[in-house]
């Protein structure tokens, strides 16, 4: 993953940190960059390419770009899929032993 200035790709990161970061730590993350960004009062080209959702939805990093009117719909869906599942648990193999 790294390219041939030695330096890791931004494919890198995204990964490590989809793999190690819950929601809320990559939230908590988006927000600091955010500051960063913002810090110098000016957003630039390549900050405006590194944090819009849809380059990182096109990048993999994010399922999917909703709009804000569309997120109850979104939510309702979801919700209606998990509305009959049921929890199977397998059968337990050993019974608890006494000590």
């Amino acid at each position: 993953l790294k390219n041939k200035n030695n330096t890791k790709s931004l494919h890198y990161y995204t990964s490590l940190i989809n793999k190690n970061f819950s929601d809320n730590k990559k939230l908590l993350l988006i927000e600091a960059l955010w500051e960063i960004v913002l810090s110098d009062g000016e957003i630039h080209d390549y900050e405006t390419n590194l944090m819009n959702p849809y380059v990182a939805a096109s990048k993999g990093m994010i399922d999917e770009v909703i709009t804000p009117s569309d997120t109850r719909n979104k939510i309702i869906k979801a919700l209606s899929m998990l509305k009959n599942k049921r929890e199977i648990t397998p059968p337990k193999k050993h019974g608890n032993m006494p000590l």
